[in-house]
């Protein structure tokens, strides 16, 4: 379940245009700045826990008096056919698992994307309804369960502070693809190899800062790779141009009110 919520911008805050996402006793909590004020809201797992005590938590942890906007009951999964007949089911018609990463706009461009350009055709005596969606349906199909397995990393933490936690490190069945990553990273840094590469598919540049933001890949399994596969040199040399070029290039950076207000006025 989730309990979305508004939160106004103080007087002359500096709004930083970034989202943030941070652990709660009972699941996550998302803050998205638009141009007016934040989008917030709490994913909590109520099979561990009720409403009250999840908006408790949420005005416990922020601070904040919160007006929850509606308590929202969700079912995660996806449909098994994407296209059947002359029916093609896209975004939110087709399957929701949660906020976290944004798959569901994710699925929606790339879902309309693949059918646009590939398989739709002006003349609908062309399109071809044996094959055509056999393989759409296989292709989109993969996409959310691989976005399921890219999820579910995200609760793989050494937490054990509430039942929630406890039962994500102990009690959660683990998917396939979350037990090879999990294994890989023991040993070495995962690579772009480890992952299956498709127009949509969430790949290693997707799954990099969750693995290493939890400590799944440790400082020293990264140096070890580095070293290992003689790429520690070019490593530092690329750190430091990007280090180099920041540098420069943040003195001019104007605040996200300012550039806002400019792009507005535009």
């Amino acid at each position: 379940a989730a309990i979305p919520y508004l939160y106004d911008y103080k007087k002359d805050e500096n709004v930083l245009a970034e989202t943030l996402a941070w652990a709660q006793p009972n699941g996550w909590m998302w803050q998205i700045p638009t141009q007016e004020r934040y989008g917030c809201g709490y994913v909590y797992s109520d099979n561990h826990t009720t409403y009250d005590k999840a908006l408790d938590e949420l005005i416990k942890n922020t601070g904040r008096n919160i007006e929850p906007i509606r308590n929202l009951k969700f079912e995660a999964g996806r449909v098994k056919n994407f296209w059947s007949k002359n029916v093609v089911a896209i975004g939110l018609a087709s399957g929701f698992l949660e906020p976290l990463q944004a798959t569901s706009i994710h699925s929606t461009l790339v879902q309309l994307d693949l059918f646009a350009y590939h398989y739709f055709s002006s003349d609908l005596s062309n399109i071809d309804f044996e094959t055509s969606p056999k393989a759409y349906n296989k292709t989109i199909g993969k996409m959310w369960d691989d976005f399921r397995d890219l999820l579910q990393i995200h609760y793989i933490t050494q937490r054990e502070d509430s039942e929630f936690w406890k039962y994500c490190k102990y009690d959660l069945k683990k998917t396939d693809k979350v037990k090879h990553i999990l294994e890989v990273s023991k040993h070495r840094s995962p690579s772009s190899w480890d992952f299956d590469l498709y127009h949509g598919s969430a790949t290693w540049g997707v799954w990099c800062w969750t693995i290493y933001g939890l400590d799944i890949v440790t400082k020293e399994t990264v140096k070890h790779t580095l070293n290992n596969y003689g790429l520690m040199g070019d490593a530092k040399k690329t750190y430091e141009k990007i280090e180099y070029t920041n540098k420069i290039k943040s003195a001019s950076i104007l605040k996200n009110k300012d550039f806002l207000k400019k792009s507005i006025e535009k």
